[in-house]
């Protein structure tokens, strides 16, 4: 996605646990940053010795569990690794289900991007939300090779939120026919807060969009005639930064979390 800025030193109190910020900004390329994955077969691991992540959508899961589904572009696998052996793999641990983020945990705020800084007044009640992210990545064979060389931009990276509304008001749906005619600019921000790290801060999510472009609106009927739209915005480069967000990238991602080195985990 983008280069994580030194990480911060959220919160430290005598006797409490330590909170840290981690910071990640869209990079301008990401030539040279490559993953390794390992799969256990059971009989056999099978890997992909080096793999590019290009993207990622973020979305309401099974039972109000987010769901995260991150998309790579691999050389190729192989059963034969002297890396990732059986032991290895199996010997892997999975993270705490404390970190599981849901739905309950989240708050969607948006107001006009020329507009005062988002508060509670500004939250969005939305019954579905669907973060897409995608920088398109070419994956050439040449000469020499048996398998693609690096892959690399090959297009601008594309970032849409999609928005479904349990049921909108006739004011409402209004504002929104309007901001796509008049192609109003609007800055959003979607946070989710889970248990207390130390007394001050939480586990935290937070998504950062100082520029979101209205490009779709749709109001199907459901039962009984009510209306349940879905808008779909499209992130661009803000022009200026807006109140309360100090940049112009088309999003940010801080992640707060008691790992001063692994902001994943």
């Amino acid at each position: 996605m983008g280069s994580p800025a030194t990480v911060a030193l959220s919160t430290s109190a005598a006797g409490q646990v330590t909170s840290w910020r981690h910071v990640f900004d869209m990079a301008a390329n990401i030539d040279g940053l490559g993953v390794t994955l390992a799969m256990n077969k059971q009989r056999y691991i099978e890997e992909v010795t080096s793999a590019k992540v290009h993207g990622f959508e973020w979305e309401d899961g099974d039972g109000g569990v987010m769901r995260e589904t991150f998309m790579l572009t691999g050389t190729g696998t192989t059963n034969i690794s002297s890396v990732n052996i059986a032991a290895t793999v199996t010997g892997a641990t999975y993270p705490s289900l404390s970190n599981r983020i849901t739905r309950a945990q989240g708050v969607f705020r948006m107001n006009a991007t020329g507009g005062s800084g988002l508060g509670a007044s500004d939250a969005v009640q939305a019954e579905k939300i669907k973060l897409t992210f995608n920088r398109p990545q070419d994956a050439p064979h040449a000469y020499g090779s048996a398998v693609i060389i690096e892959p690399a931009d090959n297009g601008f990276p594309v970032l849409e939120i999609e928005v479904n509304y349990p049921r909108m008001n006739t004011p409402t749906a209004n504002s929104l026919f309007a901001g796509l005619r008049e192609a109003t600019a609007f800055k959003a921000d979607w946070t989710f807060s889970g248990a207390f790290i130390n007394s001050t801060d939480r586990y935290t999510v937070l998504f950062q969009f100082p520029y979101l472009q209205l490009k779709d609106f749709e109001a199907p009927t459901a039962g009984a005639n009510q209306i349940k739209p879905k808008a779909m915005f499209a992130a661009r480069l803000a022009p200026t930064s807006p109140t309360g967000m100090a940049f112009v990238n088309p999003m940010r991602l801080t992640r707060t979390m008691i790992n001063s080195v692994a902001a994943f985990s």
